[in-house]
């Protein structure tokens, strides 16, 4: 297992890569906006739990496109699976 990085610094969210297909994420959430007070927000992904449509459903908000039976960022290149995941974390709440 790698260790955390920092895949947005605006709301400390980070990544852990367990295997190719699954990752462990956590950000900060706000819970309070009054006192700013914040939580802990965690989830793993296993993108096996996932179908292609479903996946497609979780990335088209963001821009992905799916091209044959590879997903493509806005200028034709390959998204790695790490962003899948990160793209399904983000919507899981």
């Amino acid at each position: 297992m790698s260790d955390w990085i920092i895949t947005d610094p605006s709301c400390n969210q980070q990544c852990r890569v367990i295997d190719n297909f699954r990752y462990e994420f956590k950000e900060d959430r706000l819970i309070n906006p009054d006192t700013g007070e914040k939580e802990v927000y965690a989830s793993t992904i296993d993108l096996h739990d996932y179908s292609q449509e479903e996946i497609m459903d979780n990335l088209t908000p963001f821009g992905y496109k799916k091209s044959g039976d590879l997903i493509h960022d806005c200028e034709g290149n390959e998204v790695p699976n790490q962003v899948i995941a990160e793209c399904i974390f983000e919507l899981k709440t």
